[in-house]
C-alpha cells in the first residue's frame, strides 16, 4: 500500500473508532445488523470494536461482542491499527490468541 492510501485508510480508522465512542445503543444494534448483510463491513466491525470497547468494563454482553469483532478484524484485516490496538485485549482472554487469529 503507498503511503497516501496507508495515510487515508489510517485517518479512516480512526474517524470510525471516534465515531463508536460516540455511538448510542440503537445506532449499535443498528449496524449489528446490518452485518447479517454485510458481514465483511471492515468500517462497521470497528465502530462496534470501539463502541463495545468502551462498555466493556461494565456489560458482560459487551465483552463478548468486542471479543467477536476483535476476532474478526484481526483474522480479516491484521496489519490495520484496529487489528493492533485490539491483539492486547485479545490476550488471555479464554480465547485464541492473537496471533494464531491472524494466521487462520
Amino acid at each position: 500500500m503507498a503511503t497516501d492510501e496507508r495515510t487515508t485508510a489510517e485517518r479512516a480508522e480512526r474517524e470510525w473508532v471516534r465515531e463508536g465512542r460516540e455511538m448510542i445503543d440503537a445506532e449499535a444494534a443498528a449496524i449489528e445488523e446490518s452485518l447479517l448483510k454485510t458481514p465483511d463491513d471492515f468500517a462497521a466491525h470497528v465502530r462496534l470494536g470501539s463502541y463495545y470497547a468502551f462498555k466493556v468494563h461494565s456489560d458482560d454482553v459487551a465483552a463478548a461482542k468486542l471479543l467477536g469483532h476483535a476476532s474478526w478484524i484481526i483474522r480479516n484485516h491484521p496489519g490495520s491499527n484496529a487489528a493492533r490496538s485490539l491483539m492486547p485485549f485479545m490476550q488471555g482472554r479464554g480465547s485464541k490468541s492473537a496471533e494464531t487469529l491472524v494466521r487462520l
